[in-house]
């Protein structure tokens, strides 16, 4: 067992001294440690902790300004310190100044025995405090351990939730990501008195002249027009969400139709240049869309539905003009 240093601040040249250092000898697994001065104190409390000092009145020093000094060391402001005193008076002063819970007095006129007998109950004292510390210094490191767990945890519940909102082919947002945020927006715009815009995205593809352009072909196109509509987005809030296999559906938060139309023009537009990327077009021909578009403005009385069918009716129109072209209703 590791032992356990006690500072003892004393004439060792005394006959009380020598009765401390006998008392101390008794007892097992003590390392008694002597300084005759308070820079020898000073210099001991740097060196290392000690479980309590025992201040005696050296060279006859005040009990109280000698606590006070040692106090005022950095290493020695919550050390215990036991005081070997005249009278129940000095005791008395001293438990007032300190603090009952931080000191300790022993009458100059104690015996060996009685001393050894309060210094067991110290060193008992000290190895519970010191056990406790342990114990709480291990319940800290496992409850750093399961704030660590839990934190990935909370990671990998996030990455699993934004997975399950995308759709794996293109890495836009699904159809039940769009539900679900349709209805957000539905909600937050009856709330705030707000304009809300709906466009859906029919996308058709003509082959060129390659006659081995093969369905993984496909599946690439459709990704970089995923990616192309993307890109024609304004702002962080509005969203283009795969809504069937070759329609896309795009919310537009706060958005009248001017501002919706102005999107679906960028679409258009940006899917021309699509087009004309050399390495695409030679290979797999060009991308078709049409755009149909509603812009409402949400009431605690309306249908969503009746939103989301204005918009697909917009689209119908829109196909039945020919490719590339807007609708609004």
């Amino acid at each position: 067992m590791k032992k356990i240093p006690v500072l003892i601040l004393c004439n060792p040249e005394t006959e009380l001294a020598q009765k401390i250092f006998v008392s101390f000898a008794s007892i097992p697994d003590i390392e008694l440690v002597c300084a005759t001065d308070l820079c020898g104190v000073d210099r001991q409390l740097v060196a290392q902790k000690y479980a309590f000092v025992v201040v005696d009145k050296t060279g006859g020093q005040d009990l109280r300004a000698t606590g006070q000094c040692i106090r005022n060391f950095p290493e020695g402001k919550y050390v215990p310190l036991v005081f070997i005193v005249e009278d129940i008076q000095e005791a008395g002063e001293l438990y007032a100044a300190f603090g009952s819970g931080t000191v300790d007095c022993l009458a100059r006129t104690i015996s060996v025995a009685l001393f050894g007998g309060r210094i067991r109950l110290l060193v008992k004292l000290y190895r519970l405090r010191q056990r406790v510390r342990d114990q709480a210094t291990e319940l800290d490191s496992k409850i750093l351990e399961l704030e660590v767990l839990q934190k990935e945890v909370e990671e990998k519940d996030q990455r699993l939730e934004l997975l399950s909102s995308l759709d794996p082919l293109t890495g836009l947002f699904n159809r039940h990501y769009f539900d679900d945020n349709l209805q957000k927006e539905w909600r937050q715009a009856v709330r705030f008195d707000e304009l809300l815009s709906l466009l859906f995205v029919d996308t058709s593809y003509r082959k060129g002249q390659n006659k081995q352009y093969s369905r993984l072909g496909e599946e690439d196109y459709l990704c970089g027009l995923a990616a192309t509509l993307h890109q024609a987005l304004f702002r962080p809030v509005d969203i283009v969400a795969r809504y069937g296999d070759e329609r896309f559906a795009v919310i537009l938060p706060g958005t009248n139709r001017a501002g919706a139309e102005l999107v679906a023009g960028r679409m258009l537009t940006s899917v021309a240049s699509f087009n004309k990327d050399q390495r695409i077009a030679p290979v797999s021909g060009c991308a078709l869309i049409s755009i149909g578009g509603a812009t409402t403005q949400p009431s605690a009385g309306a249908d969503m539905l009746d939103f989301i069918e204005t918009a697909e009716a917009a689209l119908v129109e829109a196909n039945g003009l020919g490719q590339n072209r807007v609708c609004f209703r």
